[in-house]
């Protein structure tokens, strides 16, 4: 029990330290500025929960205490260095702690060898102190001779060259078939009903807890139907007219990316914009007015989303689009509330 006492109180006084706080009158940091540690640095900098030691010169370092982390510090390339430089400060914190580890299992190692008076206590007390200078010989032996064969072989920077990949989006024909914002504003108009039936269809199955179940897009027909049952049941839909690409149709999988056409195949609603206090829908970065709302239907390439979606127009008419389906913003207004993401969609 005395051993015991004795190994505690060595390893508190091993890891005590003392950390004195002064408190003084500081100039105020300038505009995007924080203070850490008595020093103005970046806002944009991570400050850490507890300080980490470093070496001087260190990025954030101050006083041998890593306080702050910059994730937007670069290189005299201009490339980003800070991955690499938390991950060499990584390397450095563990390196010292086990130097640190191994001071103190040599403590307790010697203390075993010198208070025991058995032979098998004083082995163990060998091999403990013998284990832990090996372990910090191979720690900064591995360290040491990596870094003389190669310095870079320790460089953890991720060197990825930049590339610049540009591609046509869907989008791009939008001044085709789309009215600018400059032009049209950011107003819609409404002709005062919804198609012939829309009323009933939400008074009588949406509005009574019906969910909507699937859209089917007849492209022959240019027409829409909405239901609440599976497809095929005729009780319980209603149809809306739309207008289609101005390039026409394509067939499933002979799409492209800015054809101007319409896809055909099953897939399900994603996310929805619906317009309030009478300000339309915008796309394109706030350039073009697609009226009452726009309904992603998840239509994609390769994984990647095309923006193909229901949307409506800045002066109601049901022009052709440039791949979407246009329905009347009256219809939109009336519908898009119970058009919710997983719905199926199918263009046939």
């Amino acid at each position: 029990m005395k051993k015991i006492l004795i190994y505690i109180l060595i390893l508190i006084i091993l890891v005590g330290v003392s950390l004195p706080i002064y408190a003084q009158t500081q100039t105020p940091c300038q505009t995007d500025y924080v203070r850490v540690g008595g020093r103005c640095v970046p806002a944009s900098s991570y400050i850490l929960l507890a300080p980490l030691p470093c070496a001087e010169g260190t990025p954030g370092c101050i006083d041998g205490k890593l306080k702050t982390f910059n994730p937007e510090q670069k290189d005299s390339a201009g490339k980003s260095t800070a991955l690499g430089t938390y991950l060499n400060l990584m390397i450095k914190i563990i390196i010292g702690l086990a130097a640190v580890l191994s001071v103190i299992m040599i403590v307790v190692g010697g203390l075993e060898y010198m208070t025991s008076e058995l032979i098998s206590s004083k082995e163990e007390g060998k091999k403990r102190i013998l284990g832990a200078i090996f372990g910090l010989l191979l720690a900064l032996g591995a360290y040491a001779l990596l870094n003389t064969i190669n310095p870079d072989l320790l460089s953890t920077d991720i060197k990825i060259d930049q590339a610049t990949i540009t591609v046509t989006l869907d989008e791009a024909n939008f001044a085709k078939t789309e009215q600018t914002v400059a032009t049209a504003g950011t107003r819609y108009a409404l002709s005062g009903a919804p198609s012939p039936g829309v009323s009933d269809f939400i008074r009588n199955r949406l509005s009574q807890g019906q969910p909507l179940r699937t859209i089917v897009v007849d492209t022959s027909t240019r027409r829409a139907y909405f239901y609440v049952g599976p497809a095929g049941n005729w009780n319980t839909f209603v149809a809306v007219p739309v207008n289609l690409g101005l390039n026409g149709i394509a067939e499933i999988g002979q799409a492209q990316a800015g054809d101007g056409k319409t896809p055909k195949g099953t897939t399900t609603l994603g996310s929805v914009a619906l317009a309030s206090n009478g300000n339309a829908v915008t796309v394109a970065g706030g350039r073009y007015n697609v009226g009452a709302a726009f309904v992603n239907v998840g239509a994609t390439i390769n994984g990647t989303d095309r923006g193909i979606g229901f949307h409506g127009s800045a002066n109601n008419a049901l022009g052709t689009t440039n791949g979407c389906i246009r329905m009347t913003n009256d219809d939109l207004a009336a519908l898009t509330p119970y058009m919710r993401a997983g719905v199926t969609v199918l263009i046939k």
